[in-house]
């Protein structure tokens, strides 16, 4: 806990008794100074301009083209501005917007990964032998878990409250966490905003696989539904099938008996759901539309790359573990980005 203080974190006890046990919540919080220190570290981005959001969706236009009803889409509330933004200077801070609303200037996630990384390089020993951040902690007991905790409460206030007072929690858990939401349009601008771009890239990518698995699904139905309509007129299940021929076939070990080969009537048919001249086409489809889908996720990834401004993001800017960097026995300048 003295590693923490030193590096500028101020932490909170609270004891529950739970019967038998106490639990024991420690939490953590960083002041502003500390907060501008790893982001300069982190190379966090910061909004110098904002501009309207040009967020959209294809199906979207294509039915608006259309003059059909969009059954998907939905008003989600406090849509987020979109941002120009550049790497965050302290020395610059009156260059960035917002930069006087001391609680608000950082985002959600933003505030728990810069706390994340103090708690991930704090050592609690010896750092040659690795004893360095929570994880390890969490790792060999000392703590049951280590959490970034939830920002206001998820539940609705009631009908009086109008949505334009609802926080970013409840918006979320209003128009997007519901099952009865699951055929809406995901809002993975407010989804981005709450838990940052690593976790809104993997749902947008889950929602783009899902869209179009619906093609794939409704293709294989039809092929499906075209065996069992022709299954009747295949000659090898209808031989297979006729008993009045009363074919005997050789037997399948040396101990066994004759057997009848219509014996197997059943099998043939499952059999031909699932082999028969229509799955050669599906077949065909489906390595057509694995190409299609793959391309069409990088064009999809590549624009939310760039809508979020995360288009520049480059693998040197990671840390590197802080478990492996309390064990290399020297540092070393890096020659491209001049970083040790």
């Amino acid at each position: 806990m003295a590693s923490i203080h030193a590096l500028g974190l101020e932490t909170e006890r609270e004891v529950i008794d739970s019967g038998k046990t106490n639990l024991h919540f420690v939490r953590v919080h960083a002041p502003w100074t500390v907060l501008c220190k790893y982001a300069e570290e982190l190379n966090l981005r910061a909004p110098i301009q904002a501009h309207q959001n040009p967020s959209g969706n294809w199906s979207e236009w294509m039915l608006a083209k259309m003059r059909l009803p969009n059954m998907m889409y939905e008003e989600v509330p406090h849509k987020p501005l979109d941002y120009y933004t550049c790497p965050f200077k302290a020395s610059k801070i009156d260059k960035f917007l917002g930069s006087d609303d001391r609680d608000g200037f950082f985002s959600r996630a933003q505030r728990s990964r810069m706390v994340w990384e103090v708690l991930a390089t704090a050592p609690f020993g010896k750092e040659k032998k690795g004893e360095v951040g929570v994880e390890r902690l969490v790792d060999e007991g000392v703590y049951t878990a280590a959490f970034p905790l939830h920002d206001g409460a998820f539940e609705h206030p009631g009908e009086g409250c109008p949505e334009s007072e609802l926080n970013n929690r409840q918006i979320l858990f209003q128009h997007w966490a519901r099952w009865g939401k699951w055929y809406k349009y995901q809002p993975l601008d407010h989804i981005r905003e709450y838990f940052g771009e690593k976790i809104a890239i993997y749902f947008a990518w889950l929602g783009f696989y899902t869209g179009w698995l619906l093609p794939a699904a409704v293709v294989g139905v039809i092929v499906f539904m075209y065996g069992v309509m022709t299954m009747n007129s295949n000659t090898i299940a209808m031989e297979t099938c006729d008993k009045s021929k009363h074919i005997k076939m050789c037997p399948l070990c040396n101990d066994c008996d004759y057997w009848q080969l219509d014996d197997i009537c059943l099998y043939k048919k499952i059999s031909y759901l699932f082999d028969h001249p229509g799955t050669v086409f599906y077949a065909i489809f489906m390595s057509f539309w694995a190409v299609t889908f793959l391309e069409y996720w990088k064009r999809k990834s590549a624009s939310l790359a760039h809508h979020w401004d995360c288009m520049g993001f480059q693998e040197e800017e990671e840390r590197p573990r802080p478990d492996f960097a309390a064990k290399a026995p020297y540092l070393e300048k890096n020659p491209i980005t001049g970083v040790r």
